[in-house]
């Protein structure tokens, strides 16, 4: 409803000079009217589908960036796009080959002095075999009339049967004692050989490249929000760069301040346009709102936002031409209020509780629903035909 006649008369009928030359008292007429009332986000364009390219999990923290691929770059499977900084990897893989080397030799100076050592036991047993062999002989072959050289060679051979079953015995328990012994010895070299292969592991996967023919794109810090480059600190698993699939219609991600919660809501529809394109909006629409909000990303930690994703109409969605992600967007959301009561925004003191003026002078306190750059719009504390003053 055109309301601009209505309050340029109304503004006419009383702003009369007062006497002593004042001056003249602007006024306008509260009427019924519609309203529209905007939202302005601001955003950037977001895949639909992307893969992550993460920093590996290893038991070096902190790693650098080194290399790191031009953001928006085409790529190719397999190409390298992040090479992390490897010196402490290098470093703790030569700690790791030297401390296998330096097991498996123990393991062979080891099984060698075992073998010495049973050697020497086995060349002792053999002694007491060849002594009880000889003792079995004497008797054998002793004089049936000497009883008293019988009765001597039985005690010494029942001394070298107990001699035989105690090396025997020592024998046996030294071989188990030498084969725990070597067991340890091959654990640690296989602990030394796993943490090896751990660091090569990790050496390897401080090159990270890509996954299939496209583009990537660098990921923000969160701490402050500016995009990964070289010489930034990564931790596990945090992802460094995204690849993606720009087969798939694009989205955009924004960002609504928590003040303005309620603002807008899942459905509603409005335009979005891109700074790069800025004569040429496009028709979006709100498809998901998130229920709590977050830290805003960037310097100001004390600002909280709510995720809001808007679906492009499905006409441009996919022109990957001019589409492409991390493009800044401007997303305008209008809210359509039919009869509303409508005043000048001018007339409206939101210093503190909203209030109005009345031509008569009084001061009448209001609730404002919406406001556009022109009008407000009042819920409650005036009637329709009320003069208040601008």
């Amino acid at each position: 409803m055109r309301l601009a006649p209505i309050i340029a008369f109304a503004m006419g009928c009383h702003g009369a000079h007062a006497p002593n030359h004042s001056p003249a008292l602007r006024t306008a007429i509260a009427l019924p009217g519609d309203l529209v009332e905007r939202v302005v986000l601001s955003g950037s364009l977001q895949p639909t589908e992307a893969i992550e390219l993460v920093a590996p999990t290893t038991d070096f923290s902190g790693l650098t960036i080194r290399r790191l691929a031009t953001d928006g770059s085409a790529v190719h499977a397999g190409d390298r796009v992040v090479e992390l900084e490897d010196a402490p990897i290098v470093a703790k893989l030569v700690d790791g080959r030297n401390a296998l080397a330096s097991a498996e030799l123990a393991l062979k100076v080891l099984q060698r002095s075992n073998a010495t050592l049973l050697t020497e036991k086995q060349y002792h047993l053999r002694e007491i075999e060849i002594a009880r062999t000889k003792a079995q002989l004497q008797i054998a072959t002793a004089d049936l009339g000497s009883r008293r050289q019988a009765e001597n060679n039985r005690v010494e051979l029942a001394r070298t049967e107990r001699r035989l079953a105690a090396a025997q015995h020592d024998l046996a328990e030294t071989r188990k004692e030498l084969a725990i012994e070597e067991h340890l010895k091959e654990i640690e070299i296989e602990k030394a050989r796993v943490a090896k292969a751990s660091v090569e592991q990790a050496l390897k996967s401080a090159v990270i490249t890509a996954v299939r023919d496209g583009i990537v794109v660098i990921e923000r810090l969160a701490q402050d929000g500016h995009k990964l480059k070289v010489g930034d600190a990564v931790t596990d698993a945090q992802v460094i760069l995204t690849q993606p699939d720009l087969t798939k219609p694009m989205a955009v991600g924004a960002s609504l301040s928590d003040v303005d919660d309620g603002q807008i809501a899942v459905d509603e529809s409005g335009t979005c346009t891109l700074d790069a394109y800025p004569d040429d909006p496009i028709a979006c629409t709100v498809v998901k709102l998130a229920p709590m909000a977050h830290l805003k990303e960037g310097h100001d930690s004390l600002r909280r936002v709510f995720g809001v994703t808007l679906a492009l109409a499905s006409s441009a969605a996919s022109d990957t031409a001019r589409l492409r992600p991390g493009m800044s967007v401007k997303v305008v959301i209008e809210r359509r209020r039919a009869n509303s009561l409508v005043v000048p925004r001018t007339a409206v003191d939101r210093s503190g509780v909203a209030r109005v003026r009345l031509a008569s002078g009084q001061l009448k306190t209001v609730a404002i629903s919406a406001c556009d750059a022109q009008r407000c719009a009042v819920a409650a504390g005036l009637v329709p035909g009320d003069v208040v003053t601008l």
